[in-house]
């Protein structure tokens, strides 16, 4: 069985100090699907809107100043 996000980037910030930043590089063809609001948000009419609510629903359901997501459209090896 697979974590979720947020099971996997809280401990992450459990840290009192607050001089650092969690981040997620995530591929948005291979999302699980228990993403916070995963459905409402693939309800979406393009790519980008899914993506960027998508986004806002991790950040949100992470709740920390400290974290920020981000959903890589294309290919990891597209970027190389």
């Amino acid at each position: 069985s697979s974590l979720s996000i947020p099971s996997t980037i809280r401990p992450l910030l459990m840290s009192e100090k607050s001089d650092y930043i969690v981040t997620a590089f995530i591929d948005f063809l291979r999302l699980p699907h228990d993403m916070p609001h995963y459905e409402d948000c693939m309800k979406k009419p393009d790519k980008i809107e899914q993506i960027r609510s998508l986004e806002a629903a991790i950040d949100e359901a992470i709740d920390d100043r400290r974290f920020f997501s981000y959903i890589q459209l294309h290919e990891f090896e597209a970027l190389l």
